[in-house]
């Protein structure tokens, strides 16, 4: 019997002196690994096959092919005959695509590998999948699977490697949804994912699920499909979209103040401020974070965008602004463009009227998002994203069903959802609904308002009010409006109601197919 074969291929990286060179510690760790490997085989033969006579290959002479080399830019077929080879099975460095490690070289390596598709927003790790899907199609007997970072399968990305891969005919047969996973010493979030060729679909796809109460412990379900978001759900890819395709407000991103908190007042300065003048006073606002939201706080800051004469040279002021100014200057390149107009915020949407702002970043375990309204004139941070006032929109968001759509595509911060306006809320199909049907629904969120405000007044947090614990009224509240809403889409597809969760999933997938898609592609084709 055959000693069990392996390839790692090492990490490239850049020493002190320019030179090339490997991490050794893959290479020796892999040796070990296949030994370790080869002697559970050489058990199992033992107790299955010789009926437990002791089967030993010592001393550990030989060794597994191992090449040390770009993973990337070799040729795999070169290590292990593909005519040879069943499986490639792998762990993949973990580089997000921020991450400062992942060099221009890397990137440039993945690009490389396919030309029809562009890579600049992939994780380093979709280059071997890249990779190894043309193998499997030149050689439909192979399989793969690879431990992944779980980005991969988030956002817009899963869209991107993803649907060139599926159009290999490469399919998911089973996958780990995300897990976490002490990397020595590291903890990071991931997934696994096996993929085959498969001209029609498999009827034995299995996607492992990690509960809370034991989260050691994968339990595997049989499914009908596995899609890009390893979800059991229909393959849809969703692109972004930049701007909305229908009349709904436009939401944007928060501002960024890049003024290391100069322009945030103490009570002492906002009293002094308010006592300048009328003019002064109107430029004292509120500034409200993400972490401000949900723990129902706000902090006064004086806002000098539109450079009031009044205002920037009034001494404190004067001084906050030259604090900013020199902060700037020391940043980083995209904060330093900055220095010269040190009144000016990144960002800077000149919020004009009341709005509704809501984090950018939400806990996986919530059920629904916190879309809170604010009077003009405040400040959002760039952790929220806002849009101008409109209470139709706001009962939407604040459904059951708008956040179904979140779970099903979001990118993630390891467990938690990002909310994006090009992908979340701009691909997110509205109900068909009459004026009369859209001031039910406005009448029911503006009570839920009410309830939660009512809350907010005795003392309680938003955080803790959508957690676990949520008030009973509140709750059902929020029932009733997702139990209307949903009542207008049941009522588009002629359906009588919902049976599970996938189903609502699978509509909003279909109706993001029939009126989004066409119409952001057109978009898209006229820019």
């Amino acid at each position: 019997m055959e000693q069990f074969n392996g390839i790692e291929i090492g990490i490239p990286y850049v020493d002190k002196d320019g030179n090339k060179k490997y991490n050794e510690y893959p290479i020796e760790i892999a040796k070990a690994g296949m030994w370790m490997m080869d002697h559970l085989l050489n058990r199992e033969l033992s107790e299955y096959v010789l009926a437990g006579a002791p089967y030993l290959r010592i001393p550990l002479h030989r060794t597994a092919n191992i090449v040390q080399g770009d993973a990337l830019k070799v040729d795999w077929d070169s290590v292990v005959s593909f005519r040879k080879l069943s499986y490639i099975l792998g762990n993949p460095p973990f580089l997000g695509v921020k991450n400062p490690e992942y060099s221009n070289s890397m990137k440039k390596s993945v690009q490389a590998l396919v030309q029809d598709i562009k890579t600049g927003s992939l994780d380093y790790v979709c280059g071997w999948w890249l990779k190894a899907a043309r193998i499997m199609k030149e050689h439909p007997s192979i399989k793969t699977a690879f431990v992944s970072s779980n980005s991969i399968t988030q956002g817009i990305q899963p869209t991107i490697w993803m649907k060139y891969v599926m159009s290999l005919n490469n399919v998911i047969v089973f996958a780990h949804q995300s897990f976490d996973w002490n990397n020595r010493g590291a903890k990071v979030t991931v997934v696994i994912i096996g993929m085959e060729q498969r001209e029609e679909a498999p009827e034995d796809r299995y996607i492992y699920l990690y509960r809370k109460e034991n989260k050691n412990e994968a339990v595997g379900e049989l499914v009908a499909n596995i899609n890009q978001y390893l979800r059991d759900d229909k393959s849809v890819f969703i692109e972004t979209v930049s701007t909305p395709i229908d009349s709904r407000s436009v939401m944007k991103q928060g501002m960024k103040t890049l003024d290391n908190h100069n322009y945030l007042l103490s009570d002492v300065e906002v009293k002094e401020l308010n006592t300048v003048s009328k003019n002064m006073r109107q430029h004292v606002v509120d500034f409200v974070s993400a972490r401000d939201l949900v723990t129902n706080n706000n902090r006064p800051i004086i806002y000098v965008g539109d450079n009031d004469p009044e205002v920037i040279n009034y001494p404190l002021v004067r001084e906050k602004i030259k604090a900013t100014q020199i902060y700037r200057e020391g940043g980083a390149r995209t904060t330093r463009a900055y220095a010269s107009t040190p009144t000016k915020m990144s960002k800077d949407n000149g919020i004009l009227s009341n709005i509704y702002a809501m984090p950018q970043t939400t806990s996986g375990n919530r059920n629904y998002l916190t879309v809170v309204l604010y009077q003009y004139p405040m400040i959002p941070s760039q952790g929220l994203r806002w849009f101008k006032r409109d209470d139709w929109v706001f009962s939407l968001l604040s459904t059951r069903l708008h956040m179904l759509w979140n779970k099903a595509i979001a990118g993630r911060l390891r467990k938690d959802m990002q909310y994006t306006n090009t992908l979340i809320y701009n691909t997110f199909v509205f109900p068909k609904a009459t004026e009369l049907e859209k001031k039910t629904a406005i009448k029911l969120a503006m009570q839920m308002l009410s309830i939660r405000n009512s809350h907010i007044e005795h003392g309680e947090i938003i955080r803790d009010l959508y957690g676990e614990k949520m008030p009973n009224d509140l709750k059902e509240s929020l029932q009733k409006l997702d139990v209307f809403v949903e009542g207008l889409y049941l009522k588009e597809m002629g359906w009588q109601r919902f049976d599970s969760d996938k189903q609502r999933t699978d509509m909003l997938f279909s109706l993001y197919q029939k009126y989004i898609y066409p119409k952001a592609k057109k978009h898209m084709n006229a820019l």
